[in-house]
């Protein structure tokens, strides 16, 4: 059963149930299943991280609407000359309307800057919701580099 709710100036719609039940199907996050063909510095950089970066505004949204916040279904790492980039992905059965804000919701936590961008219906990347019209949750956390924080001060 579709639910909505107001989340970072969008009207969220959901369905709760079904969420859980594809996230259920998922043995293991993306990162996990990544590490175990090569555990890159980058991914052990987010295992460092990731119990950080979620504020509690975050975490009960994500329950709410039905996303397991361990199981991301894609991941990114990058960097430029002062900044780490990494991004998680986050799928759910439901819609989020066009708001008139479309920035992302953003919130600092330590020295991470954490984006949160929601994207347009799309088939989920990960296999279980490959064959479902998704919405995704799109999460970059943000860090200065060594260098970057050394040279400030």
């Amino acid at each position: 059963m579709a639910k909505q709710l107001i989340f970072a100036n969008r009207v969220i719609k959901f369905d709760q149930k079904a969420t859980q039940l594809v996230y259920s199907k998922i043995e293991k996050p993306c990162t996990e299943e990544l590490a175990k063909v090569d555990l890159t510095d980058n991914l052990k950089y987010f295992f460092e991280i990731q119990n950080k970066i979620f504020n509690e505004d975050i975490k009960i949204f994500f329950e709410t609407i039905g996303i397991d916040i361990n199981k991301e279904t894609d991941f990114v790492h990058y960097k430029s000359e002062n900044y780490l980039f990494t991004e998680i992905k986050f799928d759910y059965l439901g819609s989020a309307s066009n708001s008139k804000n479309k920035k992302p919701m953003v919130y600092e936590i330590s020295d991470y800057t954490i984006n949160v961008h929601f994207t347009e219906s799309q088939n989920g990347k990960h296999r279980v919701f490959s064959d479902k019209q998704t919405n995704r949750i799109e999460i970059t956390i943000i860090q200065k580099t060594k260098k970057t924080r050394d040279n400030k001060r």
